[in-house]
């Protein structure tokens, strides 16, 4: 009688630790998170408006934009693209105007 109460014990002990450790995971996650989910970079979607006399030339990534006075234009860039002015603005050619961030993300960019 004794010794299947003390079997029993250490076979209930040992079911309950085996179950914990058998579901353990570690805390820490080394594989980067966007391999498992698409690495795909964030657009941000923001206007740009011409607030000047002249027509103003830029440089968005690698397409080119003019846009005509007091118009405004749509923009879709990934994070981190520089939009540069050509022509047409108070600034040199060839300065950046803005560095596309989630900062800009439904705001506009006025040119003058």
């Amino acid at each position: 009688m004794n010794r299947r109460i003390v079997a029993t014990t250490l076979l209930v002990a040992a079911s309950l630790l085996s179950a914990t450790s058998a579901f353990a995971s570690t805390t820490s996650f080394h594989a980067p998170v966007n391999a498992f989910f698409g690495a795909k970079s964030d657009l941000v979607k923001f206007t740009v408006r011409n607030d000047s006399a002249t027509e103003v030339k830029l440089k968005a990534g690698d397409s080119e934009t003019t846009i005509a006075p007091g118009k405004s234009a749509d923009m879709k860039l990934p994070n981190g693209t520089q939009v540069i002015a050509l022509a047409g603005t108070s600034h040199d050619a060839g300065s950046v105007l803005a560095t596309v961030s989630n900062a800009l993300k439904g705001n506009t960019l006025v040119v003058r």
